[in-house]
């Protein structure tokens, strides 16, 4: 899909230029949220990013017919057909550096055993109450509902 966005540019081509590009980031595993608004200068789409696998937020993407003005375009990723949507993209995924993707994997690892722990220190918890005949907190009950019984 070819896109141009011009002063001329109508409101459906700029929200369907949104949702496009919202689409293919979603293609390479970013979050992409779009939201339309627009103004009397014109219609605008923000794309709201979010990389999971490096657990990285972006300032957001702006795809409009006219300008915010220089203090408020330092937000964001202005941009206005392919050539411009391509550098973001290119720029999103070299952040996935090697280096980067692996400090992400040991974090990963890290949580995993975090909350293996916290798991088994709610169901002792839970044991306990269970046998005094008190009630159980939610997380407790989550823990117990998690490894399918004490």
């Amino acid at each position: 899909m070819a896109i141009n966005i011009t002063r001329e540019s109508s409101r459906d081509e700029i929200y369907s230029a949104a949702d496009f590009f919202a689409y293919e980031l979603k293609k390479e595993g970013i979050s992409a949220e779009v939201t339309k608004s627009g103004s009397r200068c014109g219609a605008s789409a923000y794309i709201r990013i979010y990389d999971p696998i490096i657990e990285t937020c972006y300032d957001d993407i702006r795809i409009s017919d006219h300008n915010k003005g220089a203090f408020n375009s330092q937000f964001y990723y202005h941009v206005d057909n392919d050539s411009d949507f391509k550098k973001v993209l290119d720029y999103l995924l070299g952040r996935r550096t090697p280096e980067r993707l692996a400090a992400m994997e040991e974090r990963r690892k890290i949580r995993e055993t975090r909350e293996l722990e916290l798991i088994e220190v709610r169901l002792k918890s839970a044991a306990k109450k269970i046998a005094k005949g008190k009630p159980l907190t939610k997380s407790e009950q989550a823990a117990i509902e998690l490894r399918g019984g004490l």
